[in-house]
C-alpha cells in the first residue's frame, strides 16, 4: 500500500488530508450515505454512534525476526530484534479498527487456560477494547507465524504452521457458534466480515445464516437487518466458483492483488471490472495493489486511488488488513467510497512506516 512517487512526508499528507475527511464525516452526519444491506447507499442517523462491526476469522501468534536484510539460504546472521505480536487476517483488522476509533468483536477460535498463550491472548484483545465473548476456546495451541522482515527493503515473509493447532478441528464449532450469535445477537452489529479461510463451506454457511436471518427480520418489518457483509478473498489457490458464491452473499468485496493475478486480471482496474462483473449488480469490489493504490468497483463505475508512500518503508506485514480495517472504519463513519478508499491507502501508508500497529493510535488522534 505505499507508492513510489516523489516523496512527501507521510505525517503532513495524513494531517491534512484525515482534517478534511474528519470534517466530512461529522459534518451533517445524518445525510452521508453509507453502505446498507446488499450494498444499497442509505442515509445513516447515528453516524459517528455505529454498533460494533464483528470480524469473523483467524488469530495467530506471529513471531517476528527483524533483520538487516533478509538472509541467504544455509546462512548465519544476527538479527537486529524478535519480538512477538497477535497476528492474522481477522484479529488484525480488529486490532486497526480499535486504534482508530471504531468498537469492534472477534469471533475464532483461541486457545484454552492449557496453553500458555491464553492469557497473553486475552489481554491482548481486552487492552484495545476489543470484544472475544463469542469466541470458541480449545485446548489446542494457537497457530504460529514465523515472519522475517527486512528492514533494507520493508518486505516481510512469512512462513504459517497450524498443523494440529485450535483453527484445525474446531471450525465447526465456531460455525455452530456463529450461527447461535446470529439467531441472538445479530441487530448488535453494524457491520459483520468475514475472512474466508480454506474451510469454505464453514463460512459461506455463517454468511448464508446472516442474509437469512436478515430476510426474516425484514419479513417481520424489522429495523435491525441493515448490517452490511463483507468478505476478504486473499489466496489465490481459491476456487473461482467458490469465490462467486461467497460474493454473491457480500455487500462489499476485498480480494487480493495475488488471487486477481491467479484470475488473469493483470492490474487492479481490469481486475475490479471482471470481479464486478461476478457480482450482483448493488455489490461494491475493492482491489489493494500495493504500491500502485487501490481500485473499487460499483454500479458499473471504476474508482482507482493512489498509494502513500512513507518516509521509509519499515514493515509491511499487516498492510492489506489495516487497509481492510481502514476501509470499514471509514465507511461506518459515513465516508463515500471514493473518500473512503483514499483513506484505507493513507491509513496503510501510515502502517508501512511503522513497526507494528502501536502507531496507528497517532493517526488516530489526528482524526480526533
Amino acid at each position: 500500500m505505499f507508492g513510489n512517487k516523489k516523496k512527501r512526508s507521510l505525517f503532513f499528507k495524513t494531517k491534512i488530508c484525515t482534517y478534511e475527511w474528519h470534517k466530512m464525516a461529522t459534518r451533517g452526519s445524518c445525510l452521508i450515505p453509507v453502505t446498507g444491506s446488499h450494498g444499497d447507499e442509505t442515509n445513516s442517523t447515528n453516524v459517528g454512534i455505529q454498533q460494533p462491526v464483528l470480524c469473523v476469522g483467524l488469530t495467530v501468534v506471529d513471531m517476528v525476526t527483524v533483520a538487516e536484510a533478509y538472509p541467504s539460504e544455509d546462512s548465519d546472521q544476527r538479527a537486529v530484534r524478535f519480538y512477538k505480536q497477535r497476528g492474522g487476517n481477522a484479529s488484525n483488522t480488529c486490532t486497526v479498527l480499535s486504534h482508530l476509533g471504531t468498537k469492534c468483536e472477534y469471533l475464532g477460535v483461541l486457545p484454552d487456560s492449557s496453553s500458555p498463550e491464553h492469557s497473553w491472548l486475552i489481554q491482548d484483545f481486552m487492552s484495545l477494547g476489543v470484544a472475544i465473548k463469542g469466541c470458541v476456546f480449545s485446548d489446542k495451541p494457537c497457530p504460529v507465524a514465523t515472519v522475517v522482515v527486512s528492514q533494507q527493503t520493508g518486505s516481510r515473509t512469512i512462513l504459517f504452521c497450524a498443523k494440529r493447532c485450535c483453527v484445525q478441528w474446531s471450525t465447526r464449532t465456531v460455525k455452530d457458534q456463529f450461527v447461535k450469535a446470529v439467531s441472538d445477537r445479530l441487530h448488535e452489529f453494524s457491520w459483520i466480515h468475514f475472512e474466508l479461510r480454506p474451510n469454505v463451506d464453514d463460512y459461506l454457511q455463517m454468511m448464508e445464516k446472516v442474509r437469512a436471518t436478515q430476510a426474516a427480520l425484514m419479513t417481520h418489518g424489522s429495523d435491525s437487518a441493515s448490517q452490511t457483509v463483507s468478505v476478504e478473498i486473499e489466496k489465490p489457490e481459491l476456487d473461482r466458483l467458490v469465490a462467486q458464491h461467497a460474493m454473491s452473499l457480500a455487500d462489499v468485496v476485498f480480494f487480493s492483488k495475488d488471487w486477481a493475478r491467479s484470475q488473469g486480471w493483470t492490474d487492479m482496474h481490469m481486475a475490479v471490472k471482471e470481479a464486478g462483473r461476478m457480482c450482483p449488480q448493488n455489490t461494491t469490489v475493492v482491489c489493494p495493489w500495493g504500491d500502485e493504490g487501490a481500485a473499487a468497483w460499483h454500479k458499473d463505475d471504476v474508482i482507482t486511488v493512489q498509494a502513500v508512500l512513507p518516509e521509509k518503508v519499515v514493515d509491511t506485514l499487516g498492510a492489506g488488513d489495516t487497509f481492510i480495517g481502514g476501509f470499514l472504519h471509514a465507511r461506518t463513519m459515513g465516508l463515500p467510497l471514493e473518500e473512503t478508499m483514499r483513506f484505507a491507502c493513507h491509513v496503510a501508508g501510515y502502517k508501512c512506516g511503522i513497526e507494528g500497529y502501536q502507531g496507528l493510535k497517532t493517526f488516530y488522534h489526528l482524526l480526533s
